[in-house]
Order: structure tokens, then C-alpha cells, then sequence
């Protein structure tokens, strides 16, 4: 060998070294690829999950609003039929007129011609 080119030479254990670095940087390729591909994947799914998030919320909210809008229908017919109820009642009865307060206890429940107001049974005769 040349003395010029001695400064360019590899010995053996140079040669060894730079193979094994070379296989260290196929093997760091190789994980960096699959790695890529397993994020790529993972984020394809998350913006497949993202995707479908999006339009549930879309339909629920939809929905939300349709629900809404028949509580406002419903709260709407109820109000009428409660001014409707009290037009018929002030028809019926008239403004000055009291209202019927009925008693319910337990002896008119079970016997409906007498009721039992002090202890004592009421008893009509036939």
C-alpha cells in the first residue's frame, strides 16, 4: 500500500463498524416506516371517529331543536286549553258562584250513602 493512501484505508475493524451502523440505520428506517404507517392508521381512524362525532352531534342537535319546537307547540296548546278551561268555568258557574268542595273519607268509600264526620256512623234508613 501507497503511503498516500493510507489516510483513505479502512482496517477491518473499521469496515466491521461501518456495517454494523449501516444495518443500525436500515433497522431505524425500517421502525421509523412502520411507525409512520401505524400513525398514518391511527390517525385515519381518529379523524374517521372525528368524522362521525361531528354528525351525531349535528343529529342531536337537530333533534334538539325539533323537541324544542314541540315544547314550545305543547306549552303553547296548554296555555289555551287552561284560558279555555277558565272561560268555561266562569260560563258555568258565573263570576260570583263558589265551587263545591267535596269531603272524602275512608266510610264514604266504602258505604257511599253515609259519611262518618265525628267517630259515629251515619246510618240512613231505606
Amino acid at each position: 500500500m501507497c503511503i498516500r493512501d493510507r489516510k483513505y484505508a479502512f482496517r477491518d475493524s473499521d469496515c466491521d463498524k461501518h456495517k454494523v451502523y449501516e444495518k443500525k440505520i436500515i433497522e431505524l428506517e425500517h421502525k421509523l416506516n412502520e411507525n409512520f404507517i401505524k400513525s398514518s392508521k391511527d390517525r385515519e381512524q381518529a379523524e374517521k371517529d372525528m368524522y362521525n362525532l361531528k354528525r351525531q352531534i349535528v343529529e342531536l342537535q337537530g333533534d334538539l331543536k325539533l323537541k324544542d319546537s314541540s315544547i314550545s307547540a305543547l306549552k303553547s296548546q296548554l296555555e289555551s286549553a287552561k284560558k279555555e278551561i277558565e272561560k268555561l268555568k266562569k260560563e258555568l258557574i258565573g263570576k260570583d258562584a263558589v265551587l263545591p268542595c267535596l269531603l272524602y273519607t275512608s266510610d264514604a268509600a266504602d258505604d257511599l250513602l253515609c259519611v262518618d264526620l265525628g267517630g259515629r256512623r251515619i246510618i240512613k234508613k231505606k
